[in-house]
């Protein structure tokens, strides 16, 4: 999954996630800095990939 799609997921999505028996979801994070992001042109920021671990967090335990 992408972070920005991880952010945009409602919570009702989230949960029908975790009830269908979800328990793996992967995140790609080519990097931790905002400048090689914009760099290499992955159109997220990695305050987003904070926002969707943070949900996932929420969800699962």
């Amino acid at each position: 999954m992408r972070a920005d799609q991880g952010i945009r997921l409602p919570d009702d999505v989230w949960a029908l996630c975790k009830q269908s028996g979800l328990r793996r979801l992967l995140v790609g994070v080519e990097s931790g800095s905002n400048e090689v992001l914009k760099r290499i042109r992955k159109d997220i920021k990695i305050e987003q990939v904070y926002e969707t671990a943070e949900k996932m967090l929420r969800f699962w335990h």
